[in-house]
């Protein structure tokens, strides 16, 4: 839930989520494992914390939510493997919380979790993210690019930050030459 994200990015230092599709459940805080959660020691800020009220965790929600963003850490979403593993879906990627990540401005990225058990690739989940959450150019755009900016690429950062100008670049150019450069994106001109 959003506790177990707060606490891969706070103690861990994460700077990528795994699906992170719990993020705006805010009604399960308190019920898991760890810090917050019903195994939790009985320690006072333990014991205050599942005492929250709705609001306030709510608003705990509303303030990791802002963390993540302004701390640009990403979110990797796997639309075909959450179809098959998030019976609240009900095959309806609408409901995919990617949606409301997106429109929160969050980092997020395409993946494809498991080829194979999934039967995808990254051509699929963009397709299928661009018609379940009616994505402009400009929001696909960003959420390619952030694919690529936030990748585990094993090279120094000067070369990675290389590699990403040149995808960029070529990325851009494929917009220009099909006419869709005239959209705005986080990455813009």
């Amino acid at each position: 839930g959003p506790e177990s994200i707060m606490e891969a990015v706070t103690d861990l230092h994460a700077e990528r989520i795994g699906h992170g599709c719990n993020l705006f459940k805010w009604e399960i805080i308190g019920e898991g494992e760890g810090r917050v959660g019903k195994s939790a020691s009985s320690s006072s800020s333990s014991k205050n914390r599942n005492e929250m009220t709705d609001m306030q965790k709510q608003q705990y929600c509303e303030n990791l939510t802002r963390y993540l963003g302004t701390m640009r850490l990403c979110i990797e979403v796997c639309l075909s493997s959450n179809l098959q593993t998030i019976p609240e879906l009900d095959g309806d990627l609408r409901k995919h919380p990617a949606k409301n990540m997106v429109r929160e401005g969050l980092a997020v990225a395409l993946c494809t979790d498991n080829t194979l058990v999934s039967r995808t690739d990254i051509v699929r989940e963009l397709s299928l993210a661009i018609e379940a959450f009616q994505l402009t150019p400009g929001k696909l755009r960003d959420i390619v690019f952030n694919g690529f900016k936030r990748s585990f690429m094993p090279k120094r950062y000067t070369a990675k930050r290389e590699y990403n100008r040149q995808v960029i670049s070529f990325y851009k150019m494929i917009e220009r030459e099909s006419g869709l450069d005239v959209y705005g994106s986080e990455y813009g001109e």
